[in-house]
């Protein structure tokens, strides 16, 4: 009787970890900008001021995320795995 109710409780709290999960918002557009153009900078590695980078056709994928970046120093074409983590960039020939 008591591994039942072993059982029970553990596929109960399965599913309300499941359903919390499933509840869990994406990020809006403005979040996943303000990552990208964060992500610029670290992989740039200018001293430009956020605030002053556009983000244009952002890309994403389960594993990768992929942008292209209008700085004052240049253009740039970048990617980065999902959470926006180990970015790159590749300057733009004009």
């Amino acid at each position: 009787m008591e591994g039942r109710k072993f059982a029970l409780a553990t596929i109960s709290l399965g599913l309300l970890l499941g359903g919390l999960a499933a509840c869990a918002e994406a990020p809006s557009e403005e979040q996943i900008e303000a990552g990208v153009r964060s992500a610029t900078v670290s992989a740039i590695g200018a001293s430009v001021r956020e605030d002053l980078i556009e983000v244009s056709a952002i890309e994403r994928t389960p594993t990768r995320m992929s942008w292209q970046a209008e700085t004052p120093q240049g253009s740039y074409r970048c990617s980065s795995d999902e959470r926006g983590q180990l970015p790159e960039c590749t300057p733009l020939d004009s």
